[in-house]
């Protein structure tokens, strides 16, 4: 999509991780991830151009309550 054409386009990979890390911090509000949620996550990783080893330092930011 456009948005995230904008988003690579525009995002260092740090912000694009801070972004995801937001993701997973929505995610996990509600102490629990079901499949959809991680289907999800994992959809926007993919979409924003992202390692899945970075992908897991942004979902250990929002579980550890660093972002």
């Amino acid at each position: 999509s456009e948005m995230y054409q904008f988003l690579n386009e525009t995002f260092e990979e740090e912000q694009k991780v801070l972004l995801l890390a937001l993701v997973w911090k929505i995610v996990v509000a509600d102490q629990k991830v079901d499949k959809q949620e991680m289907r999800l996550a994992n959809q926007i990783r993919v979409r924003l151009q992202l390692s899945e080893d970075v992908a897991e330092e942004a979902r250990k930011m929002a579980f550890q309550g660093v972002i």
